[in-house]
């Protein structure tokens, strides 16, 4: 597996990947209903599926993801919920993209100073670290992250826009779904522990959306 990435498989003819924004969701709810704190329940995870709970660890953390399909059916199977739940259908075809003209470059740039200043902040504050910057804060940056993406919706181009609008309401989200919930001590752990390799995965999903327009 690819460092800090999920891997692409041809499920029912569609590309599909691990949703990590949907499992993470998931753990934490069932981890609830069964009584268990966290990191407790990542070997309780890890016991049905038949895997080490540092491998469950690594998939909340999100430093990587399933090795293949059938973990992931595995896992559906014992939170008892729908087959597909966990897995998203990858969101652009690489094979349609095209390259980006001086007008779209300059939309992306101003987007990309914008999610870069987020990723930064979230960096140096330890993963929005409650005792190093304030919830108001983050949600301010991440806002202004989803309100510059918005202001160049003319200038972008629409696969572009429409992933990279993909990729902030949801696995940008999370990070503001993490800073919430730091009043679980044991969140708060995993966050200020895990915060570089989050880091580097954010940086390097952001990478992989624009780097096919900017190879094209």
């Amino acid at each position: 597996m690819v460092s800090k990435q999920t891997r692409i498989w041809t499920v029912n003819g569609h590309e599909v990947q691990f949703d990590i924004h949907k499992f993470k969701q998931l753990f934490k709810s069932k981890a609830y209903e069964a009584g268990i704190g966290l990191i407790k329940y990542e070997e309780v995870v890890a016991n049905a599926i038949s895997v080490d709970s540092s491998t469950i660890h690594n998939w909340r953390s999100v430093l990587n993801g399933p090795s293949d399909p059938e973990k992931v059916t595995s896992l559906e199977k014992f939170w008892e919920i729908e087959e597909g739940t966990l897995l998203k259908e990858v969101f652009m075809n690489t094979a349609e993209v095209t390259a980006l003209t001086d007008r779209e470059l300059a939309a992306l740039r101003s987007f990309y100073i914008a999610f870069k200043s987020l990723m930064d902040f979230y960096y140096n504050t330890e993963g929005f670290n409650k005792e190093k910057c304030n919830y108001d804060a983050a949600y301010k940056m991440y806002y202004s992250v989803k309100g510059t993406l918005e202001r160049e919706y003319i200038d972008l181009k629409k696969k572009l826009y429409d992933a990279l609008e993909n990729f902030v309401d949801n696995e940008l989200y999370e990070l503001l779904c993490d800073a919430a919930n730091q009043d679980d001590e044991e969140e708060s752990e995993l966050i200020k522990i895990e915060y570089k390799g989050c880091y580097e995965w954010y940086v390097s999903s952001f990478n992989k959306i624009v780097d096919p327009f900017l190879l094209a």
